[in-house]
């Protein structure tokens, strides 16, 4: 969580990166999946560099675009990542993991957002979901 959302979105993309090429894996459905993780998946299939491993900075991450890291994460302004979370919880799910940042994020960053996720996003969420 970030107030400006190309930093949030700079902190997790290496994260996101490690996670979304497990969708690339063999025996994975590419075809059946919606075109933006389709594309996703099969670039990080064929891209993928272990050795910069859950690095924003690595080529294969800088090739996600915006679109599919606000779709596939849960990015930006307090406004914006409550929702995306309420609606986790409205589907029963009472735990989440969260991973705050990719191993390059600025580790100040990293920090002030665990501190609002903590904070404001868990109250907000623990509200929103006592109101459904």
């Amino acid at each position: 969580m970030h107030a400006d959302l190309d930093t949030a979105r700079a902190a997790v993309r290496g994260g996101l990166a490690a996670f979304a090429h497990f969708s690339g894996f063999t025996g994975m459905k590419t075809d059946a999946m919606e075109p933006a993780l389709r594309k996703a998946a099969r670039h990080l299939q064929a891209s993928y560099d272990l050795r910069a491993h859950g690095h924003a900075g690595a080529a294969h991450a800088q090739a996600l675009d915006a679109e599919f890291i606000d779709r596939f994460g849960i990015v930006g302004p307090l406004e914006t990542v409550v929702p995306r979370f309420a609606r986790l919880a409205q589907l029963g799910l009472d735990f989440c993991r969260v991973i705050p940042g990719s191993r390059d994020a600025a580790p100040a960053v990293v920090s002030t957002s665990m501190m609002h996720l903590a904070t404001e996003v868990r109250a907000a969420v623990a509200g929103s979901s006592a109101r459904a």
